[in-house]
């Protein structure tokens, strides 16, 4: 029963492993270009997260996210095409012929999704699982903050790949990142964070029977996965060594390995960074965890060994209690001595000391004003001598006894002269 239980969550491992192992992988080879390849791994992407949070929080909470993040982005995307607010002056060439919501292709809200929940996870990873204590005042407004800046990461990565190397969309005034503005980023942030408190807000609304997430780290692990996975697909362009120039909008011409490079050395300090810290953060929870399970059954053989062994007798307990208490007594009549103190401990008078003392400082009688002293010597020889007169009183008196006692025999016994009158 014990092997068939341990060897439960190394099948699910397993399974995971194959199930999702082949998608990252895909990922990583096809996902950094914009065409229809890419477009399907993305769709695979924003299923794999559809189904990651329907796992940790279940159905009701995982489509209210995909709810609320649909709709703040597409909303938000729709106002920055029309007035140029909060991202910048900037139109979309990808998917003209799939469905649009406004302005907007529908896959740029899964999209946000998509990308979003994997931000939210790996948020919660570094704050110490705040999803799970999202009551608290701190985490219900840092969870959103810190989960829209790893949001913002993977724009920063991306963008000048998309956007003037793609051609996914254009900025038609160009930028100083590669034809990317800098607004373009704090677009990103706000309108990350947005949906991100308005999902905080909800869930903390929320029953903690019903919200509670299944706060599992393999399956937190497989979040992180996804998310540097993201990130690392853009090395694949920077290993291939494409050369050339390219043109933005605003007609400024960039190096395209001059690009490739930056996109590979921000996702190094940005996206990699925060993965391995996430990861770390797992690491170090599982290793506190299996610390904590030795504990405790070392606790409990200690307390089994406790509950067999028989406990110590009452005369023992007694004595060990008593020479724990004289140990301290001593210990402390040490401590309060001190090198030039005059101070004398108190001395127990024996028994002999009651005697009642004479005008002259000694025992009352002739002994005492013979001794004199009243120290501890002196009353020792006084004791010694009053106990040798005692004992030759005593045996003054046998003696006596014992002579009574053989004279009385000896009169006792004499016979009677015989009568000689005839």
């Amino acid at each position: 029963m014990t092997a068939y239980v341990d060897a439960q969550p190394a099948r699910k491992r397993l399974a995971l492993i194959i199930l999702v192992g082949p998608i990252l992988v895909a990922e990583i080879a096809f996902a950094w270009n914009p065409d229809p390849v890419g477009q399907t791994l993305a769709m695979f992407s924003v299923v794999s997260a559809l189904a990651h949070a329907r796992l940790a929080y279940g159905w009701k909470s995982a489509l209210a996210f995909f709810a609320i993040s649909f709709g703040v982005s597409l909303t938000i995307e729709n106002l920055g095409v029309t007035t140029g607010f909060p991202f910048g002056r900037y139109h979309f060439t990808v998917a003209e012929g799939l469905p649009h919501v406004g302005e907007i292709p529908l896959v740029v809200g899964i999209l946000w999704f998509s990308m979003g929940y994997l931000a939210w996870q790996i948020a919660s990873i570094l704050l110490d699982d705040a999803d799970l204590s999202i009551d608290s005042t701190v985490n219900l407004f840092a969870l959103p903050v810190v989960a829209a800046f790893v949001m913002a990461q993977w724009d920063i990565t991306m963008d000048r790949g998309g956007s003037t190397l793609g051609g996914a969309w254009v900025w038609r005034d160009g930028g100083g990142d590669f034809g990317v503005p800098l607004t373009n980023y704090f677009g990103w942030f706000l309108t990350s964070w947005l949906y991100f408190q308005v999902f905080a807000f909800y869930l903390s609304r929320q029953d903690a029977a019903t919200r509670a997430p299944a706060a599992s780290p393999t399956l937190r692990l497989v979040a992180v996965l996804f998310y540097l996975c993201a990130g690392l697909t853009h090395l694949v362009p920077w290993m291939m060594g494409a050369s050339g120039e390219v043109a933005d909008a605003g007609g400024r011409l960039w190096r395209v390995a001059d690009a490739r490079e930056t996109t590979v050395a921000v996702m190094a300090a940005t996206m990699l960074f925060s993965s391995v810290l996430a990861g770390a953060k797992l690491l170090q929870k599982r290793f506190k965890s299996r610390e904590s399970l030795r504990g405790k059954r070392r606790a409990n053989s200690n307390a089994f060994r406790d509950r067999r062994s028989p406990p110590a007798p009452a005369g023992r307990e007694r004595r060990h209690k008593s020479r724990t208490r004289s140990s301290l007594r001593l210990s402390a009549s040490a401590a309060r001595r001190t090198p030039g103190s005059r101070r004398r401990r108190r001395r127990r008078r024996p028994a002999w000391s009651a005697f009642p003392r004479s005008h002259n400082g000694g025992r009352s009688g002739s002994i005492g004003v013979a001794f004199g002293s009243p120290t501890w010597t002196a009353s020792l020889r006084l004791a010694i001598f009053a106990a040798s007169r005692r004992l030759a009183v005593h045996q003054t008196s046998i003696i006596a006894g014992c002579s009574t006692k053989r004279l009385n025999s000896a009169s006792n016994a004499a016979p009677t002269a015989p009568s000689t009158a005839r």
